[in-house]
């Protein structure tokens, strides 16, 4: 009959506020959103050189993009030759409620350019190395 109302502490509330008041979190954001934007044409721009039988998928918007594979390919072989090499991501079949096609979710938000670069190269040679099992 009653409703639990749960309220929030009010020290970040002001702080945030605070925030907002000097314009600061404008600007985190605006920085933030240019180093995404960026960090997601490098990730398109390697995937069509690196991932020549792949292609990514979903909308311009979010943290992630998918790279679907081809029909057969193995998504687990892939995605622990890559977690041996350091890269951490998950698969397409990790989070799927219905069968899906094999793919790989590659986030991007963590990692600033050099590393994202590094990541795809050694996610290409674990795909290379999967393939060749």
């Amino acid at each position: 009959m009653f409703a639990t109302v749960v309220a929030q502490p009010r020290l970040p509330q002001l702080a945030l506020a605070e925030l907002i008041r000097r314009g600061s979190l404008d600007r985190q954001l605006r920085k933030v959103r240019a180093a995404y934007r960026r960090r997601r044409a490098l990730l398109v721009a390697e995937s069509a050189t690196l991932f020549q039988g792949a292609r990514l998928t979903g909308a311009p918007a979010g943290l992630y993009v998918a790279l679907a594979l081809a029909d057969g390919t193995d998504e687990a072989g892939i995605l622990a030759a890559a977690r041996s090499r350091g890269v951490a991501l998950d698969g397409v079949g990790e989070h799927r409620m219905c069968p899906q096609p094999p793919g790989l979710v590659l986030g991007f938000a963590a990692a600033p350019e050099p590393t994202l670069r590094r990541g795809l190269e050694e996610l290409a040679a674990a795909m290379t190395a999967a393939s060749e099992r």
